[in-house]
């Protein structure tokens, strides 16, 4: 159950990402104004379901350890945030975006295996 809190914590973190920038961008104006962005469900949602992801990552930790939640969440995270961005269409699919993706892929693998009796 555990590695589910893990990939639940890693997709609301990673595919959020894209979301919040997008919003955040919307609104370059002064400080003033920028409390603005919270005004938007076009940021707010997205924030709101990345603060998710935090009580997913804690739900992880309950069983697993950090040496192995930690890792695996925020690589798997930078796996999603590369993914959603490319369905986006933030920026094209390029070999090495799908070369890294993949290697991020296999070395959660592996920390997982390792962890194994």
């Amino acid at each position: 159950m555990s590695v589910v809190f893990v990939i639940l914590a890693a997709c609301a973190w990673g595919c959020t990402n894209p979301f919040i920038r997008r919003g955040a961008a919307s609104n370059r104006d002064t400080t003033s104004q920028s409390f603005q962005v919270f005004r938007r469900w076009q940021t707010l949602l997205p924030i709101a379901i990345n603060q998710t992801g935090s009580v997913f990552f804690a739900l992880s930790l309950r069983t697993l350890p950090l040496s192995i939640a930690s890792p695996a969440t925020n690589s798997l995270t930078m796996l999603l945030t590369c993914l959603t961005g490319i369905v986006l269409r933030e920026r094209p699919p390029s070999w090495t975006s799908l070369l890294g993706c993949s290697l991020i892929a296999l070395g959660v693998v592996l920390c997982a295996l390792s962890d194994m009796p």
